[in-house]
């Protein structure tokens, strides 16, 4: 389980994790999640599923910092994360 903070304006690289599902849960702000190629906003109180291999990101529209809860299963490798969608 990490915490992890977004700046007003920054989004995170778009990837995917190789046999590892993670789970985004808000806990402050305001942001849009992509998941191949579809977008979804969410708030405080959102989680959301993203299952292995499944390319994402996450960004922060808005001009309030966005905290959110990234839970990983198994464990979060950078090994198995690779950087851009998948093609």
């Amino acid at each position: 389980v990490n915490e992890v903070a977004l700046s007003p304006g920054v989004s995170s690289e778009e990837h995917y994790h190789i046999g590892c599902e993670e789970v985004y849960f808000i806990l402050e702000g305001e942001g849009v999640v992509h998941l191949e190629g579809e977008s979804f906003s969410v708030s405080r109180g959102d989680a959301v599923f993203i299952p292995p291999e499944l390319s994402h990101r996450i960004e922060n529209p808005t001009d309030v910092p966005l905290r959110f809860l990234s839970i990983s299963s198994p464990p979060f490798s950078r090994e198995k994360t690779v950087s851009g969608g998948k093609g």
